[in-house]
Parts: C-alpha cells; structure tokens; sequence
C-alpha cells in the first residue's frame, strides 16, 4: 500500500515538473502580471490622500487636469488661452496636449462601467494606467534583446525601484508616464525592424517606432532620448561597416513619420521652419541619414583604392566632407556654430541660464545624489552588468586578447566617466579642470583605444576585423542609450527617473547571467554559493526597494494642501472673473486650475523674461511706483504671495537682480538655542545660531567688513515679554548685537532693527547692521510653543523691497489692500516652515504710467540671463 502511495506521488511529481518545463513560458508571464499587480499596487497606496480630485503637485499635473476639464466640457481646446501670460494669453498649440486628451480617453472609457468616474479621477488614475503599459512594452523590449529572465527580472526591479516611483504614482498627471509608454514602445518596435531580414517588416516595423517616437514628441521633451539614440546607433554601425540597405529603409521609416508629424501637428518645434533651428537633437537624425545616403551610394572606387582604409570609413570621410560644402553653401556656418554649441551644452551642461539654475528639478546632480536615489550596491551591480554587457558584445570577436583589452577600456571609461563628477565638496565637482578632464578624456580614451584597435585589426588581423561585422546590434543599441542616459543625468536631477529603466537592464543582466554561470561549475558547494549570493543581492536590491517604495507611496500626499484649497476657494468665490493674479511662477498652474483666474506667469515659463520682470520689479521691487507700474501693464487685479517664497528667496533674487547682481540676497532662519542662553541681572539674553551671507560692505569703527562675510548668530538682551491682554511687547535691556566672521576674527555689531509680535523695534545706531531680525515661534506636535524659538534675518536689501516690507514686516504699500490672510503663523512647525498665504488687491494711483515694455517677450539685454 505505502509502495502504491510512493509511486503516485512520484507520477505526480513527475507531471507537474513536465507541466512546469513545457508551460515555462506561461509561468513567466503569470509572474509579469504580478508583477504589473505589484507596481500597479504600490502607486495607488496615496489615493485616499488626493480624495478623487486632488493631483499630487501643484504645478503641472494642474495645467493637464485643467485642459482635461475643457475638452471634457467643450470637446476642444481654445486657440489662445487667456489664463495664461495675461494679457497676451496662450497659443496651447505651442503646449502638450495630447496628454489632456488621453485624461478625457480614460475617462470615457471608465464611463462605460461608472458614469460618476470624473475627468479629474482619471487624471489621478492615469499615471498607474500607463505605468503598466510601460512596464509591458518595456519587458517586450528587453525580452527581444536579452531572454525572458533579464526581461522579467528587469520588470520587477522597475516596478518597485525608488526613482521610478514618484513619477508614476497615482496624481502625477504630469508627462512623464504617457512619454515613458511611447519611448519603450518605439524602442521595440525599433529593434523589431533592425533584427528583421524581410524590406517589409523593416518598413512596417520602423514606420510604427517613427509614430510612437512622434507622439512622445506631442506629449514630452524626453524625445530627445530616442532621437539621439537611433541615430547614434546608426553612425556606429556606418563605423563599423555594418550598414545595409535594410538598415536605410528602416531608418526612413522611423524618420519620416516623426519629422512630418512634429512639424505640422504642432508648434513646439516650430513648425517646418523651425525644426532645424538651433536644436542638435531635431538635426542630428538628418545629418546622420545624409551622411547614410553618401556611404551607401556614392562610391568613388579609385579614391577608395588608393586610401589604405577600409571602404566604410573612406566612404564616411568623403561624406562628412560633401556634407560639410552642402551645409555651408545653404545654411551658412552659423549652422554649424549653432549645433556645436547645441550639442556641448548637452554634453557638457553647459548654457544654464539664471533662471534655468534656479529650478530644483534642473539642479546638476552628482554621483552622491545617484547613491541616496538608488544605493550602493545597486549602483556597483550596474557597474558590473554594463561591463558585463560590453564583454556580450565584443565575444563576438574571435580574438580573446582583443576581447579583454576592449572590455577592459569601457570598464575604465565608464568609472572615470561618472565619478568625474562625485560630489560638490569634493576636487570631482564637475566643474573642476580634473573633472571636466576625467568626463572628456574618459570617453576620448575609449574611442582611440576602440578606434586604433579596430584600424590595428584591419591591416594585422583581417579575420578579427571582419568579426566587428557580428557584433550584435541589440547590444550596441543598449550600450548607446545606456551612454545617454548617464551623461543626461549627470546633466539634470529630474533624469535619474530615465536612468533607472536602463540601470534595472544592466542588474537584471548580470544577475541573471552569474545565476546561469552556476551551471558550469561542478563542484555542488560552489553552485550554492553562486544561487546563494544571487539571492542575497537581489533581497538587499530589489525586496528593500519593494519595501522603501510601498512605504514612501502610502505616505505621499497631495502638493494641494488645505492651505492652498482654502485660498483657491477663496479666489474662485470673492475675486471677480475677470481677476488676473500676480505671483512667482509655481502658482499659476493651481491658480489658473483651482482659482478659475488668470494669471501672469505660471510653470510653463513661456516667457522667462517675465519672471525677471515680477523678481525684479514687483518682488524685490523697491517702492510702490515701480510695482504698480510693471502690474499695469499686465492688468493684474491681485498679488498672491506664501511663505515658501522666503526659501525661494534667493531664486527670485537671481533672476531679478540687474547686470550687477543688485538684488542678490537670500533669507536664512536662526535657531535659539537654550543652552547658550545667559541670564543677567537685569535681562535674559537669548542666542540665535545660524549662518547668513552679508550682502552690503558693513563699516564698524573704521573697519570695513566686506560683502561675502557671514552672520554666525544673534544676541538678543530681553528684559520682559508682554504677551497678556491682547498685547505682545518685547522690552530690551540694551542694543541686540549681530556677530560676523570674517578672516577668522569675531565682531559684535549693534543691530538696527528687530521685529516681534507684529511690532517693529528699532534702534538708534550709527554704525553695524541695517537689517531687521523677526523672532518667530517654534511649534511642536504636542502644541507646545516657544515664542522667541527662532528667527529669520531680513537683511538690508530685503528689509526694503516689496516682499520684506509687505509680508515679512507686514507694512502697507500704496495702491495695495490686504484682502486676504489665512492667518497662518509664521513659524516653525516641527522644524518646517509655515506661513500665511496672502492676496492684495490692487488698487492704480491716477499718475501710474503704462509701460507697453513690460509686454516684451525677450531680455533686453542678453547678460540679464548669464549665471555669475
């Protein structure tokens, strides 16, 4: 009996590992649509914090949201929005709006099932809806270049790595999920074409990649990954010799669809005329496919005899020449200084503007931000895959000296090329003649290297040299987009999001393929220890990051906090419809969406030149004349300012200083600290610690300390704080005293001015500091309360603008009516800023003049713009 019982359950055995051999496949894409359930369930842990209607920032998803409600409601957009850039409003066929239309698609189409689903759901909804389409098109892409467990292992990493998290999260209804969807696709039905042998395939194959690759071009400027990235690829190949005639006519394929759409069904390029203009990216494609064009048919057979080259590179030489004369005798030489200059602000990063480098997301990371957004052990099985990856594309070659020494080159390249720019502290700063030298250099010594072994081969090793021929294309395409996405998010932090899909490849790949090496190996204790270590980084990767990004999803809430709901609201119900509202830029969008006004500049930044206009004239401005007049011109009825511009401060302060950087400043908060506090006989004296730029020379007995010294903290002598019966006063002792560094000595200097309690207190000093010191309070979560916890030091230039005066010292402006405060104390709250958001009304004195140059949409002067 116990014999027949073994022998079944051994038969049963038996069939279930043949079901699981013979339904492999299917097992794996069981494990896909967890997978997909994974992701998808991770980014909707924030949905109960956006109540069906709240996006998760307010800057763009607002405008997307908004343009959703439109088309919902009118069945099209207006050509010209008057919300935006008022007076002159916007033409939204310069704006993405396909992603609006996509919201309203979603919408729609849920209606079917639930006719209560509203636009704004949908656009809550839509980012995980296209995450997993993202996820789906990104395994198929891997899968045809790899296997399917580089493919599923690649997923799986994507779906739970932290800087691919935010982006897709439920409420980002932003770009970046609808163009990441269209850029993996496109990739695969890229590679689809290129591995295909029949015309025809070629053709419909890269046709479609073209019209993907075009409506990512509608809807994100991350197009510009795959317009550099095929074309790259097929200059390498030209190189290489591998070019064929497949190759020309998928290219065409993909190109022509892509150029035909992006210049007639929209104005962000420019149309048909602005397409080339100064834009690297748009040109490449054409330069490359001309230069494709000459190599494959215009051979010169004598001039490729008697230059002892081989015909692939005396063909692209001769092209690059026939080019050259085309392109000067048509377009001039400014073409080619505007592409240069195009392509080494891209590479190098360089061509910031003021306003470009004050924006968080435009801010240059370095390789310590790449560490606290993925980790260590991560980033080195990124490292290791990509060598790895390399070795799987020169194994083509029969040499295994030719093999190592290439590997060994790219390994090199590639640690150079991104520790060149490791951290801001350190001599690799990116900035440095040592960095500049390691990112440069790094990639000019791989290509001599690459390039002398390649000529090495073709005159010593011809069976070598025609090996280049076999190397995978799929592998040199990866190779090149992993390039790519390194040097873009070397440039700009809001990148790493792009450059964790090609990282996931580079693990997935060397995991995997150390997991198979396991085979190999005889010795049964060496294979545990391979599938031991495998599993090992795969818990210390992928499982923690599974972890961090469930937790970081459910603890995500929206940018649309009760303080912004509750000033919109009451904009939308108390201004009237006509209202146009002046603010710095990050507001419009929720203005404009949630307010139901216009606004003069909003996140879209069409004309940066304004932003210099509001920073300078209205902001830092500095008398009521001067604001009112630049307000004017624009018909603004109310001026919108928060707490968060105090951070921005020194943002502002750059964009609208003069030539001469006349407004730099920035404003810095001082912590009490209660250890250092001194009690004397007749005073307590408190000690706010912290650090602050000096912005003017301060003169003290006869000593000048100059601009660039630094406040290290504040004394303050109190004799008594009133806060009883409706009245707060703060009764001193004697002088409060400003300490300053500078070359190493300490200087106590009387300060002129101290704000508390709504009251302004200032002192009689000949010589020392100007500016004013505000006490706020610190708040705890259990409600316990400092009053004199800490301050923010309003420095001269600031103390007598617009912003210093109005919201921080709480002064009236002529032409200016408080119309609106929240209330909100200045304070502290668990070591966050808070504050009031307020409205003024505006109100023009009869002698404000019209100046019809505050309209013009470019600087003046073009030094207005560079950084110092």
């Amino acid at each position: 009996m116990d014999e027949r019982r073994n022998e079944e359950i051994e038969k049963r055995k038996e069939s279930a590992k043949n079901f699981l051999i013979e339904n492999k496949t299917l097992f794996f894409y069981i494990v896909l649509i967890l997978i997909l359930f994974l992701g998808a369930y991770i980014r909707i842990q924030n949905l109960d914090y956006l109540q069906g209607k709240f996006p998760l920032s307010i800057d763009d998803p607002f405008i997307f949201m908004r343009y959703a409600e439109i088309i919902d409601e009118k069945g099209e957009l207006p050509e010209i929005d008057e919300f935006r850039n008022a007076p002159l409003g916007y033409a939204t066929g310069q704006e993405s709006t396909l992603l609006a239309n996509v919201i309203v698609y979603i919408k729609e189409i849920v209606n079917v099932f639930d006719s209560d689903f509203t636009v704004q759901q949908a656009a809550i909804i839509y980012p995980v809806i296209f995450f997993a389409l993202s996820l789906i098109f990104f395994f198929l892409f891997v899968k045809r270049l790899f296997d399917i467990k580089i493919a599923l292992l690649a997923s799986a990493f994507l779906a739970v790595l932290p800087p691919f998290l935010f982006r897709t999260l439920s409420g980002f209804s932003d770009k970046e999920p609808l163009g990441i969807f269209f850029m993996f696709s496109a990739f695969y039905f890229f590679v689809l074409a290129i591995q295909s042998k029949k015309i025809k395939y070629n053709l419909i194959f890269g046709a479609i990649s073209g019209l993907l690759t075009s409506l990512m071009g509608l809807t994100w400027g991350g197009v510009g990954f795959i317009l550099l990235a095929i074309p790259s690829f097929y200059l390498v190949e030209i190189l290489l010799g591998k070019v064929t005639k497949n190759d020309l006519y998928t290219f065409i394929s993909w190109l022509v669809p892509y150029f035909f759409i992006a210049s007639t069904l929209t104005l962000r390029y420019g149309g048909f005329k602005g397409f080339f203009a100064g834009s690297f990216t748009n040109s490449f494609s054409f330069l490359v496919l001309a230069l494709f064009l000459v190599v494959m048919f215009v051979h010169i057979k004598k001039l490729e005899d008697k230059i002892n080259l081989p015909k692939n590179i005396t063909r692209l030489i001769i092209a690059i020449v026939f080019l050259i004369i085309l392109l000067l005798a048509f377009l001039g030489p400014d073409f080619f200084t505007d592409q240069y200059k195009d392509a080494t602000n891209k590479l190098l990063n360089t061509g910031h503007n003021r306003w470009a480098l004050t924006v968080a997301e435009n801010n240059s990371p370095f390789l310590t931000d790449w560490l606290n957004n993925f980790n260590t052990i991560y980033l080195l099985l990124v490292y290791s895959g990509s060598i790895l990856l390399f070795y799987g594309l020169v194994n083509a070659l029969s040499d295994k000296k030719s093999k190592l020494v290439l590997t060994s080159a790219f390994a090199l390249f590639l640690f150079f090329f991104t520790i060149s720019k490791y951290s801001p502290a350190s001599s690799l700063n990116g900035t440095s003649g040592v960095s500049r030298f390691l990112y440069i250099g790094s990639l000019m010594f791989f290509v001599l290297v690459f390039g002398v072994f390649y000529f090495y081969t073709y005159y010593k090793k011809k069976d070598v040299f025609e090996d280049f021929k076999n190397l995978d294309k799929g592998y040199i395409f990866i190779i090149i987009f992993l390039i790519l996405n390194i040097i873009a998010a070397r440039r700009f932090i809001r990148l790493i999001f792009t450059l964790a899909p090609i990282t996931t490849v580079m693990v997935s790949y060397f995991l995997i393929k150390t997991f198979n090496f396991r085979i190999k190996l005889k010795n049964i204790i060496f294979k545990a220890v391979v599938v031991g270590v495998v599993l090992l980084l795969i818990y210390l990767t992928l499982v923690s990051f599974a972890q961090q990004s469930y937790y970081s999803a459910k603890s995500t809430g929206s940018g649309f906090t009760p303080q912004w709901q509750a000033a919109t609201q009451w904009i939308r119900e108390e201004t009237p419809e006509d209202s146009v509202f002046a603010h710095w830029w990050d507001y419009g969008y929720v203005i404009q969406a949630a307010g139901k006004r216009a606004t003069i500049v909003d996140p879209g930044n069409s004309i940066v030149y304004w932003n210099h206009l509001i920073g300078r004239h209205v902001l830092t401005g500095q008398n009521s004349t001067e604001a009112l007049e630049f307000l004017n011109a624009h018909n603004a009825t109310h001026l919108l300012i928060t707490h968060e511009e105090i951070g921005k401060y020194g943002a502002y302060a750059i964009i609208g200083s003069g030539i001469e950087y006349d407004r730099l400043s920035s404003i810095n908060i001082f912590s009490n600290n209660p250890s250092l506090t001194q009690e004397t006989r007749n005073a307590t004296v408190f000690v706010f610690e912290g650090v602050s730029g000096v912005d003017e020379d301060i003169i003290f007995n006869e000593r000048v300390l100059p601009a660039g010294s630094a406040f290290a903290g504040f004394f303050l002598p109190v004799a008594e704080i009133n806060n009883q019966n409706n009245s707060v006063q703060m009764i001193f002792s004697s002088n409060p005293i400003a300490v300053i560094f500078y070359n190493g000595q300490r200087f106590d200097l009387p300060l002129e001015c101290v704000y508390y309690g709504g009251q302004e207190y200032n002192f009689n000093i000949k010589d020392g500091v100007k500016g004013c010191l505000r006490i706020i309070p610190t708040i705890q979560a259990d409600g316990g309360t400092n009053v004199v916890g800490a301050a923010i030091y309003v420095s001269e230039r600031v103390r007598g603008n617009l912003f210093g005066q109005m919201y921080l010292l709480n002064k009236e402006w002529d032409g200016f009516k408080l119309v609106y405060d929240d209330n909100t104390p200045l304070a502290l709250y668990q070591n966050r800023l808070i504050g009031p958001v307020k409205i003024w009304e505006v109100n023009y004195p009869s002698d404000i003049k019209y100046k019809p140059e505050y309209l013009e949409k470019a600087y003046p002067d073009v030094r207005l713009t560079i950084p110092r």
